[in-house]
């Protein structure tokens, strides 16, 4: 192979795989992710048999990093004129050993660069949707209405695209109070609930056994379900979970663990739309500091597990519930979920809900680039 061809091959798989992770400023704690922009400021140069990666520090002092790269080989390389954001194809991919290799150099760099790994605290997550479950009374649960409301259009569309349930084996990861868990396997599916919290858990086999349903409930992570590599499942279902979670690892997890004909669907909230952003910034108290709505690099990511992905997007126009919610009706964000409540009162909102999605389906459609401006993105993936 080239030296040219194997050196942006080297920086174009560096830029993806590092793309790919989570870091943080070690001495702005408080402030935004900026890796992603960090990385577009690297500068690599070929020397001989070593590429330099150079790149100008806070103080500003220009740093340097030289990496021996002539032992690593790669199946193909990536266009230079190509993002290294772009979906990379399963045909796209470096062996494994120099993947290990360019992980230990994004480590390099970051650390030299004064940026830490993000971690994503478990514990927490536990210990806060164990305090949520507490509060929630399973008798007061509506299965049926959170699943088939107007204002529930991610599960109306999620449920179609699985279309027949009967005998169909379903996980539901980071399952919550169970609402879907019990509407699946209403509908004849075999359904294990899994979530890192026990409260929850108990929570959604109380709600399984008032809707008069049998179901496997499971304490794990998303990151890491716990099952024997053999457990396999016919749809793996998550539902605004991703953005609690590390992406990578967790869809590892899933392929690992879907039949060859299996399908996947999440949901999550988008990181983009200002609304929902400053709702974000008052309603502390109802949502995790660890908390990441998807940004496109992020979808990328996850329709990447796939030979056939698809995404959708609901809440645009539609938003405009959530803000009379908040500035007409005066609701405290902080003592009620927007989101849970808009599904209870669904009924009162048909009348605005239903010409708004209307709406929203002839502006997406003309105007793509804006729904990214959504609340939140269904993906729907499958190998086969």
């Amino acid at each position: 192979m080239p030296k040219k061809i194997l050196f942006e091959s080297f920086k174009d798989r560096f830029l993806i795989e590092a793309s790919n992770l989570n870091y943080k400023r070690i001495n702005k704690p408080n402030e935004s992710n900026d890796w992603i922009n960090f990385l577009s400021e690297l500068n690599f140069e070929y020397e001989g048999k070593q590429v330099l990666i150079t790149w100008e520090n806070q103080k500003p002092e220009i740093q340097q990093l030289k990496v021996d790269i002539n032992n690593l080989s790669f199946y193909s390389r990536v266009s230079k004129n190509e993002n290294f954001n772009k979906t990379i194809t399963s045909k796209d991919i470096t062996k494994e050993r120099n993947k290990v290799l360019l992980l230990k150099i994004i480590k390099d760099v970051a650390t030299m660069a004064e940026f830490k790994e993000e971690k994503y605290n478990n514990n927490f997550e536990a210990e806060f949707h164990d305090k949520w479950a507490e509060i929630e009374d399973p008798e007061k649960i509506e299965v049926k209405l959170i699943n088939e409301a107007s204002t529930s259009p991610e599960m109306r569309f999620i449920t179609k695209q699985i279309g027949n349930f009967d005998g169909k084996k379903i996980l539901d990861v980071g399952c919550g109070l169970g609402e879907v868990s019990i509407y699946f396997a209403l509908k004849g599916a075999n359904v294990t609930a899994l979530d890192i919290s026990s409260g929850m858990l108990k929570k959604t086999s109380q709600l399984a056994k008032l809707n008069g349903v049998k179901i496997k409930t499971h304490l794990a992570t998303a990151e890491d379900f716990n099952f024997s590599d053999n457990e396999k499942f016919d749809v793996i279902y998550m539902g605004n979970c991703l953005h609690h979670a590390n992406i990578d690892q967790s869809m590892k997890n899933v392929v690992s663990h879907l039949n060859k004909d299996g399908i996947f669907l999440s949901w999550d909230p988008i990181a983009y739309n200002p609304i929902i952003n400053i709702y974000r910034l008052i309603a502390t108290k109802v949502r995790t500091p660890d908390e990441h709505p998807l940004k496109l690099r992020d979808i990328k990511l996850i329709k990447n597990y796939f030979k056939f992905s698809e995404t959708n997007y609901f809440w645009f126009t539609t938003l405009i519930i959530f803000m009379l919610m908040f500035i007409v009706q005066l609701k405290n964000p902080n003592k009620e979920r927007f989101w849970k409540t808009v599904i209870y009162e669904s009924k009162k909102w048909e009348w605005l809900y239903k010409p708004l999605e209307r709406l929203d389906k002839i502006i997406l459609k003309v105007f793509p680039p804006l729904k990214l401006l959504c609340w939140n993105v269904v993906i729907f993936g499958k190998n086969n």
